[in-house]
């Protein structure tokens, strides 16, 4: 029963970040079926080579999971984001 919830739920997501792990062969380097075809994948190690080793990331961050996943939220309710590419409008600055 788990493993159906969990394939459901990574087919249907919109978004998944990766804390810690590795898109490897057991989520299917981030493809379909196991996600959607447009899903859009985040990842957060301390090994950077796993930043381009598997999926087509969007996002990557180097760094300690337990200090970024502790900074992630504190940042997003300060309203401290900002895209260094330029784009979107509802970036904070």
């Amino acid at each position: 029963m788990y493993e159906r919830c969990l394939s459901a739920a990574l087919a249907g997501a919109d978004a998944v970040l990766m804390v810690g792990g590795r898109f490897n062969w057991i989520f299917q380097f981030g493809r379909a079926p196991r996600f959607a075809t447009d899903v859009r994948l985040a990842q957060i190690d301390i090994v950077a080579e796993e930043m381009t080793n598997a999926a087509d990331l969007e996002f990557g961050l180097v760094a300690d999971c337990a200090a970024a996943s502790e900074a992630i939220p504190m940042r997003s309710q300060a309203g401290r984001w900002r895209r260094r590419d330029g784009l979107g409008g509802s970036a904070r600055h």
